[in-house]
């Protein structure tokens, strides 16, 4: 039974430095505070868990102690690290910020003021069982917070950054979920090892396809807006007018990152059509460049985050639109041609009549 957790367990730590390596290309790439919060999180996550296969077993230097001591107090900052990449997207209230910093502060300090840290076998003192409880509650109240907040969060996105967030959300619970069975009994041969270690798996497995999900992954999550993206690219080729061409794109462009209001304007800054109540200034308003003009798009503070590729899509189906409305702007040019056209025919018909009339009337 060791042997397979030993091997879990390098598993492991694979999975977790892949996850660090995500977290921070993703912060490298869009450079978001709540992407710096994850980075440290999975970054000392990583650290920790690769650090600690170098300790011995059984410290003995203080050198030796104090570092597992450094280590501890990595996995307490962890789930704050998490925490505030969950709230960066919607700050929480003043009285939970003060509660969590506070007890986080509390567990650090007694982390590195505890007088010395079984090993795997003895027994636990009162003090260090008491501190154990205490580390115990602190991750699990600030994982339940995240978990809590990015599952609910989700509820009005588009597909993509709901699955992702519903990813994290599920991975968070199940990292503690490994924590708690570890803690009951921690030697490697025990069943509660042999539990957690794949739990501790799974869940690094979800912060990775939560945080980047492979490509095949994202357009099969994608297939309901890209259904409606595709229909309205298939009607745009009978638009011919302005309003038609703005009234079939805009419902599905804002579908596609499940924003609450959409507004396209030219360059010139003239309104083309908006789909929605873009009066309302909840959430962020993200703005994307396009040859049509620029496209507003009133979404939820978690679109840039965890829609950036989907935006990437508004932007494609903008230049489309741009097309789209060049082609209806030559139909209504064409017809204004046709209809000068059949009203100097008109006048050349009547005249031709009156001059015909008159030289029959003497």
């Amino acid at each position: 039974m060791k042997d397979v957790v030993e091997i879990i367990q390098w598993v492991n730590l694979g999975l977790y430095t892949l996850v660090a390596v995500a977290a921070v290309w993703l912060w490298w790439r869009h450079r978001e505070r709540a992407g710096l919060w994850a980075a440290l999180g999975f970054v000392a996550l990583a650290v920790i868990i690769d650090a600690g296969r170098l300790l011995p077993e059984d410290p003995a230097t203080y050198a030796e102690k104090l570092a597992l001591k450094i280590l501890i107090a990595g996995l307490v900052l962890v789930p704050y690290f998490l925490y505030r990449f969950a709230v960066s997207f919607r700050p929480p209230g003043r009285s939970l910020s003060l509660l969590v910093g506070g007890i986080t502060l509390v567990v650090l300090a007694w982390t590195f003021a505890l007088p010395d840290i079984p090993t795997e076998g003895e027994s636990w003192p009162t003090s260090f069982a008491v501190y154990v409880a205490a580390f115990t509650i602190h991750w699990t109240l600030l994982t339940v917070v995240v978990t809590y907040r990015l599952w609910t969060a989700g509820r009005g996105e588009a597909s993509v950054p709901r699955k992702r967030m519903r990813l994290l959300a599920v991975a968070a619970a199940t990292i503690t979920l490994a924590l708690l069975i570890s803690v009951s009994e921690a030697a490697d041969d025990s069943v509660a090892a042999l539990v957690s270690a794949p739990l501790s798996s799974l869940s690094a497995l979800l912060f990775l396809v939560g945080l980047a999900p492979p490509s095949i992954l994202r357009t099969a999550w994608r297939r309901p807006e890209t259904a409606r993206v595709q229909s309205a690219i298939a009607e745009l080729m009978g638009a011919t007018t302005r309003g038609e061409v703005v009234g079939q794109v805009l419902p599905p462009m804002a579908g596609i990152v499940g924003a609450r209001a959409v507004e396209l304007r030219n360059h010139e800054g003239e309104l083309l059509g908006a789909h929605g109540d873009v009066t309302d200034d909840a959430g962020r308003i993200v703005v994307v460049d396009s040859p049509a003009g620029v496209v507003k798009l009133w979404t939820s503070t978690y679109t840039p985050f965890f829609g950036a590729e989907e935006l990437a899509v508004v932007r494609t189906l903008a230049a489309l639109t741009a097309l789209a409305l060049d082609r209806a702007r030559l139909f209504a040019h064409e017809r204004e041609t046709r209809e000068e056209l059949e009203r100097a025919d008109e006048v050349k018909t009547n005249f031709v009549a009156l001059a015909a009339h008159e030289l029959r009337t003497p």
